[in-house]
């Protein structure tokens, strides 16, 4: 085999293994960006819509209570001095009460959307954090109204225990949907971690193989041009010791 065949077969070779490097990167590089779309696509929003409802019932919880204090220090006070500013309170907390009633009415509607389309078998906590929802702002809007009177004390203490209660079973609804979503997260990035470590793998195979085939193509280049240099060099030193080679001539 003549020397430029058997470079040109090592130049192929060097090739193949870039394109097959190559398009195994490119397949498990599209896996990978699949997986990433899917946890972006379903888990992460959801968590985001389930974040978002826990935000709005601390925001209910904490106005509503403050809403009552500023009442009860106005009915409390004796003179007008800085009822002003307190009505002023009420009325600023009165708005993130609705901002809450807003945050809360969008984020639940993304949730419901995103589990009917990504987990609609497992839709088991809409209903339970629907109504305590509900109930929180019915038992709020009740306790303002009552506590605005100044005549309904016991019965305003004992609907602040039933509003917190709700509260409370709100974020444990919200706490164990969010328990749901958890496992899904840690299933993609499982996926995703495994389609890196079998990139890797099988280009430290192609490598190897590469290697392995590389140092053969050399080893018998290299034998394949040291070996008329070695006979050339025996020859020369059977002639250098007179031994010449001999021809027969035939005559007629």
């Amino acid at each position: 085999m003549r020397l430029k065949t058997k470079f040109s077969l090592e130049v192929i070779l060097l090739i193949s293994l870039i394109g097959m490097v190559s398009i195994i990167a490119v397949l498990n590089t599209k896996q990978v960006q699949d997986s990433f779309l899917d946890l972006s696509a379903q888990t992460m929003p959801t968590w985001d819509a389930l974040k978002d409802m826990r935000l709005a019932n601390s925001l209910m919880l904490s106005s509503t209570l403050e809403v009552l204090i500023l009442q009860d220090t106005i009915n409390n006070q004796g003179d007008e001095f800085g009822v002003s500013d307190h009505e002023e309170q009420i009325e600023n907390k009165i708005y993130e009460m609705e901002t809450a009633k807003s945050l809360f009415s969008e984020s639940f509607t993304r949730y419901t959307i995103l589990m009917e389309k990504n987990f609609p078998e497992s839709n088991i906590y809409l209903n339970d954090i629907s109504k305590n929802w509900n109930d929180l702002v019915i038992i709020s809007s009740k306790m303002i109204r009552l506590n605005t009177n100044g005549n309904n004390a016991k019965e305003v203490l004992a609907l602040k225990n039933d509003f917190e209660d709700s509260g409370q079973l709100l974020n444990q609804n919200i706490f164990s949907a969010n328990s749901f979503i958890e496992p899904q997260v840690k299933s993609s990035q499982a996926v995703v971690s495994s389609l890196v470590d079998n990139t890797t793998t099988q280009i430290l195979i192609v490598l190897n193989i590469f290697i392995g085939a590389s140092l053969g193509f050399k080893y018998f280049i290299t034998k394949s041009i040291s070996r008329p240099l070695i006979k050339l060099r025996k020859t020369a030193h059977k002639i250098a010791e007179g031994e010449f080679i001999k021809t027969e001539m035939k005559g007629n």
